[in-house]
């Protein structure tokens, strides 16, 4: 009787081992499948944030170079030049580096913003001693890059080397990756803009 009452019972205790299993195996999956989808979305996060940080690090750092824009007699601080070789012109400053490790990169240089290989690249070198320069690659994946000046209501794509006269605002558009980038510095060499009303 009792190896009876057993035998009948052996079947409910597998049964009871396979949902067990099962009903593991689906939790399991489930787990699974969260911590997957949450290290998805972690890594969509560490791309946006080191996107973003990248962005900002460019403005920052141009904003630095437009902010000490150092004037000239004789030319603009700033004016576009097309260079042998570049498809797009480049932009050229005078601008106050400050104090460097190196004394002949502080004080005043002489530098350039421009595309090359898909890099936005600043270069510099002082003002009396051209063979020493420095290059730094302040964006990559950079496919378009133009500038815009405003001069009193409109924006022109370039700006003299003979002028004397500084643009309020200064725009670059960059196309980065496939998508459009804009950045926008006020620059504080400029002479103000000043509004007379007729009485």
């Amino acid at each position: 009787m009792n190896q009876t009452l057993r035998l009948s019972k052996q079947p409910f205790v597998l049964l009871e081992i396979l949902i067990g299993l099962s009903l593991m195996s689906m939790l399991l999956v489930f787990l699974f499948s969260f911590l997957a989808q949450n290290m998805r979305m972690e890594q969509k996060m560490e791309q946006a944030r080191s996107y973003l940080l990248e962005r900002q690090n460019v403005q920052i750092r141009l904003q630095d170079l437009f902010t000490s824009l150092t004037r000239t007699q004789l030319q603009s601080p700033l004016y576009t030049q097309p260079l042998s070789g570049d498809e797009i012109p480049s932009l050229i400053l005078h601008f106050d580096n400050g104090i460097d490790p190196d004394p002949a990169f502080s004080g005043p240089l002489l530098g350039r913003l421009y595309l090359e290989n898909q890099n936005l690249c600043l270069a510099f070198w002082p003002l009396e001693e051209k063979t020493k320069w420095r290059k730094e690659i302040l964006l990559t994946h950079v496919t378009h890059l133009s500038y815009q000046f405003l001069h009193e209501k409109s924006w022109l794509s370039s700006w003299s080397k003979e002028r004397t006269d500084v643009p309020p605002l200064i725009r670059l558009q960059l196309q980065q990756e496939g998508r459009p980038l804009q950045f926008a510095f006020r620059l504080p060499l400029a002479d103000p803009l000043i509004t007379y009303r007729r009485t």
